[in-house]
């Protein structure tokens, strides 16, 4: 054979060989011929099917008598959307079209593909052209080709909310967060690709695509026009500039069996970008492998205007700012607008006296992002801030901020927050609308009404209906008011029986002790179970009933009358003090020189500072002690600790060192962070909300309420300073390994605040010859 042949034979393989590939891709698929149709009408053929039945094309039902043209898993349990047809509406947004049972969509001779709605609406063309054949891959990508087996349309260049192995997101390409399960099709956010290489999402209602309204960005521009988003078939997203190179990974991928495991990521319904992985062998539930935001509330525009968002159990739930309600009951995502109209217009002329049927009320702890700021200025008070906004027609809405600065707004307020911040908000309504918040939906152009909104003519009914109500309750209060008084009555007397019959009854009042029965009852003061900042505190019992009780010494000598007459009196006083989370005071005793007494203290390293510098004491002492067991608990460890090192045996100042040094990490054992037994985020988060608690000054801590708050995500938690390092001596609490997930932090924190820690003992107070009161 000449070498001329064998180059001619080398060339016509080198021509049919592509031809050859792509007829056996087509053999190994559904082929779709021209003239085929489909209907969603039971009993015909309503779709077309990949090779091994795992995706579908054609009549996906979305309701009883509602079909969308669509691409789906068919052959899992959770036969889920990945693609469908959309148009452009009258707002240029893309939107699912929903059809009737009539519809046809037809694979005509000339190679168009056509969905004809069957209600006289004129037909949908969704590919015109000269397609010979058409094929639904095992790809999930529903393809049309030409004579030369080439594609020329697919379902994979226009993505609608999905994108599947193997696919991209082009740049300048859009996903939409419509939902067929939920009716919402149009959609709410968007996912761009944008020409700068940057991959943001932002609510569609705000069309400018500036950081400002972003809620969520890869942070990759400026890598230029030809960066695409990628799913490969490990479940790895990532970012491929125009070179091919990888500038970004989204995700880091899985390693998963051949066939075994499918992915996709989907732009939800939420506002949410996530990753799902679904085995097919177990066909269970979709699982979700990464998601762009944590909190729920947190897209723009989850909302509707003049609402805001508040987690509850993880489900982000939408409420109306007061003298407000949604305009759509049945969907609590939509807008907010007034119950009642204003009772006035100052713009068509109204009276001066007439505007005194507006107030303005409190609206606690929201902020908002809006452009509606028309006028800010100084004001001295709050009063003078509600006024100017009164006397305005065109304001609505007042912020006063710590800096005496009053911002007139316009309605709507969008992307309101909850926010536990100074600022406070006032918002412009009629008068009388505390009494008519219940009032939904009225309109004034329906009714003749009154001055002050009541319609004429129904104003002297609804007197006589409030007179029956409030007669009627009235009586059903006082009988109630009977009833109770009666059962605790009896229940008193039979308390009274209950302790003359124990022989307790020396619980009714304060006893004086000597100092041979407490010596007695505590064996000698044996059993040493706790130590204070003034004496020492022992368990015994009394001899005449059993009944433990808790005996505290002091270690200070009294040295006058007027010390020993003082302290008396403080017992009494004690012994009169009753609380829940308090030890009941029996007694003291008073023999001699020895003088002791059970004060209301705490563990040294668990009390706030202010105890021992003779400062107030308020309620934030409690946050200060919180502050200190929630580092023990999700550091699981004690707060003293002198067989670690130096820098590391006081918790409270290691803690705040690994947070200023950003390296928090430290604090989470090596196994634990290899078997990702924590969550850092939440980790993070305690941590920062427990520097906030142990803070020596007292202003600097936060309420209870704020803590909780924090915790759960609802208000955002600013960088906290550094804490006293006199918050570290302590006797500490050891928690076992497995007290420590983070997700009971929550629950702990709301046990602290209703257990009741010492309803078991009660304490017994004497004076002895050698202690001093303090």
């Amino acid at each position: 054979m000449t070498t001329s042949t064998f180059l001619l034979l080398l060339l016509i393989l080198a021509l049919l060989l592509p031809r050859a590939v792509r007829a056996q891709q087509r053999n190994n698929t559904n082929i779709v011929l021209l003239g085929s149709s489909l209907s969603p009408i039971k009993g015909t053929n309503s779709s077309w099917l990949s090779p091994s039945g795992r995706f579908a094309f054609g009549f996906y039902r979305q309701s009883d008598d509602a079909f969308v043209v669509a691409v789906w898993f068919a052959k899992i349990r959770e036969s889920t959307v990945v693609w469908h047809f959309t148009y452009d509406n009258d707002d240029k947004q893309k939107q699912a079209l929903i059809v009737s049972s009539n519809a046809t969509l037809i694979f005509n001779t000339e190679g168009s593909l056509i969905l004809r709605d069957g209600q006289g609406i004129k037909d949908r063309i969704i590919f015109s052209g000269a397609a010979s054949s058409a094929a639904m891959l095992e790809s999930g990508n529903f393809v049309l080709y030409n004579s030369k087996s080439q594609i020329i349309w697919q379902t994979f260049d226009s993505p609608t909310n999905t994108i599947l192995q193997g696919q991209r997101l082009e740049n300048r390409a859009q996903l939409f967060s419509s939902s067929i399960a939920s009716q919402n099709l149009k959609g709410r956010f968007r996912l761009a690709m944008q020409p700068d290489g940057n991959l943001v999402q932002y609510p569609i209602y705000w069309a400018s695509d500036t950081s400002t309204n972003a809620y969520w960005a890869s942070d990759t521009a400026p890598e230029g026009s030809s960066v695409t988003l990628n799913l490969n078939d490990g479940g790895k997203l990532y970012l491929l500039n125009g070179m091919g190179a990888n500038i970004k990974n989204i995700t880091d991928g899985w390693n998963s069996p051949t066939n075994g495991t499918v992915y996709r990521a989907t732009l939800d319904a939420d506002g949410i970008f996530r990753l799902y992985s679904h085995t097919l062998e177990k066909d269970g539930s979709w699982s979700v492998k990464w998601a762009s935001l944590d909190n729920r509330c947190n897209p723009k525009g989850f909302c509707g205007l003049n609402a805001y968002c508040v987690p509850m159990d993880l489900v982000p739930d939408c409420r109306c700012i007061p003298q407000f309600d949604f305009k759509n009951q049945a969907d609590k995502t939509s807008d907010c607008v007034r119950t009642r109209k204003l009772s006035y217009d100052c713009r068509n002329g109204t009276k001066k006296e007439e505007q005194m049927t507006l107030t303005m009320a409190p609206v606690e702890g929201i902020r908002w992002e809006s452009d509606a700021i028309f006028s800010t200025f100084p004001s001295t008070t709050v009063d003078e801030c509600k006024t100017a906004c009164l006397d305005d027609c065109n304001c609505d809405v007042v912020r006063f901020g710590a800096d005496n600065v009053c911002q007139k707004h316009k309605l709507p307020l969008m992307n309101v927050k909850k926010n536990g911040g100074l600022t406070m908000t006032f918002i412009k309504i009629n008068n009388d609308d505390d009494n008519n918040n219940n009032n939904n939906n009225n309109t004034e152009d329906s009714d003749t009404f009154t001055k002050n909104g009541t319609p004429i003519g129904v104003k002297k009914d609804c007197r006589k209906e409030v007179i029956a109500i409030g007669a009627a309750f009235l009586s059903s209060s006082l009988v109630v008011l009977v009833i109770s008084g009666i059962l605790l009555y009896k229940k008193h007397t039979a308390y009274e029986k209950i302790l003359m019959n124990s022989g307790s009854a020396q619980e009714i009042s304060l006893r004086s002790f000597q100092y041979d029965e407490l010596e007695q009852a505590t064996n000698g003061f044996k059993e040493e179970v706790g130590r204070g900042a003034f004496g020492t505190v022992f368990k015994g019992t009394l001899p005449n009933n059993n009944q433990t009780i808790a005996v505290k010494r002091l270690d200070k000598n009294l040295v006058d009358e007027a010390s020993e007459k003082e302290f008396q009196t403080e017992m009494r006083v004690i012994g009169k003090t009753h609380h829940k989370n308090l030890v009941k005071l029996l007694g003291y005793c008073q023999s001699g020189q020895t003088n002791t007494f059970t004060g209301i203290r705490g563990t040294r390293g668990y009390v706030a500072p202010e105890w021992h510098r003779n400062l107030p004491v308020t309620v934030k002492v409690d946050v200060y002690s919180f502050g200190i067991m929630l580092l023990e608990i999700v550091c699981c460890r004690r707060n003293l600790d002198m067989n670690r090192s130096e820098d590391e045996a006081v918790l409270a100042d290691w803690v705040y060192e690994c947070f200023k040094n950003g390296e928090l990490g430290k604090l989470v054992s090596s196994e634990d962070q290899q078997q990702q037994q924590v969550n850092m985020n939440w980790f993070d988060k305690a941590v920062i909300v427990a520097l906030w608690c142990i803070q020596d000054e007292p202003s600097l801590r936060p309420s209870m309420k704020k803590v909780v708050l924090m915790l759960e995500g609802t208000i955002d938690i600013p960088t906290p300073p550094s804490p006293s390092s006199s918050a570290a001596m302590a006797h500490c609490i050891i928690f076992p390994r497995d007290s420590c997930p983070l997700f009971l932090l929550y629950h702990l924190l709301l046990a602290l605040l209703s257990v009741d820690f010492l309803s078991s003992f009660s304490a017994v107070a004497w004076r002895s010859t050698t202690a001093t009161s303090p």
